[in-house]
């Protein structure tokens, strides 16, 4: 009898493990999949998708209006500082979503629409 207790209750722990290593497995391909979908659609229609972002920041872009990080990804897109000689607009926005992770999308103002430029998400 208690080796069939110990053999149900080690099932019983190896069965957890693989019920948590597929929800992370799942929860990673979800968050990955909202990356992609979020690297290619403009800010208008990530609205339509996820609702308003919980977190949104709209600013110039200058060297003093963003953060060291904010601006390294500017300068990916405008390896030659054209930013300096143009009205250009960086909006940050943030959303929450149900895997437990905030995806944090940064868009440029371009041809009046906010393009993304970069997507990070913070776990």
């Amino acid at each position: 009898m208690k080796i069939f207790a110990t053999l149900l209750i080690v099932l019983s722990l190896i069965s957890c493990n693989t019920k948590e290593v597929v929800n992370t497995n799942a929860k990673a391909d979800t968050i990955q999949k909202e990356k992609l979908y979020l690297s290619h659609v403009k800010f208008t229609n990530a609205i339509q998708v996820y609702g308003e972002p919980q977190i949104s920041n709209k600013k110039k872009v200058a060297e003093n209006n963003l953060s060291e990080e904010q601006l390294a990804v500017v300068d990916k897109y405008f390896p030659n500082k054209e930013y300096k000689s143009k009205k250009v607009f960086f909006l940050e926005a943030q959303w929450k979503r149900p895997t437990n992770t905030e995806l944090t999308v940064w868009y440029l103002f371009i041809e009046n629409e906010w393009k993304p430029i970069e997507v990070r998400t913070n776990a």
